[in-house]
C-alpha cells in the first residue's frame, strides 16, 4: 500500500494554502465540518490528491489516487 508524500498541503479556497510536515500533523489540524462542508482539497508532495474521512471527532487522510494526477493543479495553486 503506497502512502501521502510529505509534506502535505492543504488548499482553502484560492489564497490560502497551509503545510503540514507530515500527514498525522495534518489530520489533527483538520476539522471534521471541514472535511463534511468540504471547504478545500488536500495533496501530497507529488500532487496526488489525498481522500478526507471526517469522524465524529477526527479525520483521517488516505490516498485517493494511486497517480499525480493532480500535480498541475497543485503546482498552479502553489505558484
Amino acid at each position: 500500500m503506497s502512502l501521502p508524500i510529505c509534506p502535505i498541503f492543504v488548499v482553502e479556497g484560492l489564497d490560502d494554502v497551509y503545510v503540514y510536515a507530515t500527514v498525522e500533523d495534518a489530520q489533527l489540524a483538520l476539522e471534521p465540518w471541514w472535511v463534511k462542508q468540504k471547504e478545500g482539497v488536500v495533496y501530497d508532495a507529488e500532487g496526488r490528491l489525498l481522500q478526507l474521512k471526517a469522524g465524529d471527532i477526527n479525520v483521517t487522510i488516505s490516498l485517493g489516487e494511486a497517480s499525480p494526477t493532480h500535480a498541475d493543479e497543485l503546482e498552479s495553486v502553489l505558484r
